[in-house]
């Protein structure tokens, strides 16, 4: 009897293994969209970073104010901490120069409805007395302003451009 046809047949020969290197395009697409992705994770962190640094800087600063003896400097220097605050977030042009009722109207566009700075209060640091009270008040009302503002870039500001005004 003749041999069956099957064992003169060589064995299966197997192709070498599908390396992974190079990649797909699609691959590359991915890694790219990935990169973008991370850096502007890290950019926007960073930027959060140095905004939020200027929030809880003037807190500090506001908490040290409760021990302040004197109303009259504890209200003059309310309003300078939160001019630094405002300079911090919004171009130095649109905040330096406001004072009075344009002052207080700026900060309450930036602050909640609950949070309102009240109008008189910033005057109380050019008045002859001012009372512990309204001292008192006044700072409570700057220390839920600068908690609750929505101070977190209102005017679009990029921190490369305007970083001198960026420091509280």
């Amino acid at each position: 009897m003749a041999q069956p046809p099957i064992s003169e047949l060589n064995d299966i020969i197997l192709p070498e293994p599908t390396s992974w290197w190079p990649l797909g395009p699609a691959w590359y697409v991915i890694a790219i969209l990935f990169l973008i992705a991370l850096i502007w994770f890290v950019q926007f962190q960073l930027r959060r970073r140095t905004l939020m640094k200027a929030k809880k800087e003037a807190l500090k600063l506001l908490s040290e104010l409760q021990q302040e003896p004197h109303p009259q400097k504890a209200v003059k220097a309310i309003n300078q901490i939160l001019k630094r605050v405002a300079l911090a977030y919004a171009h130095r042009e649109s905040v330096a120069a406001l004072s009075g009722e344009a002052w207080v109207t700026q900060l309450n566009k930036w602050a909640k409805a609950d949070n309102q700075i009240s109008q008189e209060f910033p005057a109380l640091a050019y008045k002859p007395k001012c009372s512990a009270a309204n001292a008192d008040l006044y700072l409570n009302q700057a220390i839920a302003w600068v908690k609750t503002s929505s101070l977190t870039n209102p005017k679009g500001v990029r921190l490369d451009k305007h970083k001198e005004s960026h420091r509280v």
